[in-house]
């Protein structure tokens, strides 16, 4: 799945990008068109996963995965179709930010309660690694598809891996949702959890740096997608190489610290 997500996140922009700026565009309104594109998504990312919350209780948490694959495999057809019709890009968006949303509370909910309580650490570890790993091949994989066989073959084998995620996943031994959360107790966990709610802040505004700015700076100064992915690939490298020395010091000196 996140193979899947690094396609679309990754290549989707540039494809906004490109496809404004073949219809007229200027290159400060085919920017804009992408932050608001990345905007939508992740709005509608934050209103699916209020109601993934109470799906969860009817459906299971692996059943609301299955259930976020279906807007996944709309977004698919949208993005090609927008080529023709712009707008169909934000209803794409859409879709994108509901699975998102609903993905999100049906994996990490799957994950907590079917875990081994005794080593969470080990298992995050290894969730962790597989991400990485996927994070690192696949903008140079995704790079090499686009510029062999455009971006309409990228989104199509994006669909075909999350097509894999569900089949690797299955419906055996899923486990519900059994507690309602309300809303109110979230925002009270927000606030007394300062630190670590601005760290949630943090991370999403570097998702959609990463989202934007990074993927459409390195595609207009190299002006091809081949050069994207390979920079991408290689820095990711970098980062997960960082990671292990950085654990090491966490170990040593703390993790506030």
């Amino acid at each position: 799945r996140r193979v899947a997500q690094t396609l679309l996140a990754l290549f989707s922009p540039i494809y906004v990008f490109q496809v404004t700026r073949g219809l007229g565009g200027t290159e400060k309104t085919a920017i804009l068109y992408v932050i608001l594109y990345i905007f939508f998504v992740l709005i509608f990312k934050f209103v699916s996963m209020v109601y993934a919350e109470n799906l969860s209780q009817r459906v299971g948490f692996k059943g609301t995965v299955w259930v976020s694959s279906i807007p996944f495999f709309l977004i698919i057809p949208l993005l090609i179709l927008a080529s023709i019709n712009f707008y169909l890009f934000f209803v794409a968006a859409v879709f994108w930010g509901i699975h998102s949303g609903l993905y999100w509370w049906g994996y990490h909910g799957y994950f907590i309660k079917s875990g081994d309580t005794g080593a969470y650490g080990q298992g995050i570890g290894e969730a962790k690694f597989l991400d990485t790993l996927a994070i690192v091949l696949t903008p140079i994989f995704g790079a090499v598809v686009t510029e062999a066989f455009g971006f309409f073959s990228t989104f199509i084998l994006a669909g075909v891996f999350m097509l894999a995620t569900l089949i690797v996943l299955g419906r055996k031994n899923d486990v519900a949702q059994k507690r309602d959360v309300k809303l109110p107790e979230v925002i009270a966990l927000i606030k007394s959890h300062k630190s670590v709610s601005l760290a949630y802040v943090g991370l999403q505004a570097e998702f959609t740096y990463y989202a934007v700015a990074w993927p459409l700076f390195l595609f207009l100064v190299f002006g091809r997608v081949i050069s994207l992915g390979i920079i991408v690939s290689a820095a990711t490298l970098i980062a997960a190489i960082a990671g292990v020395g950085i654990g090491r010091l966490v170990d040593k000196k703390g993790e506030r610290r």
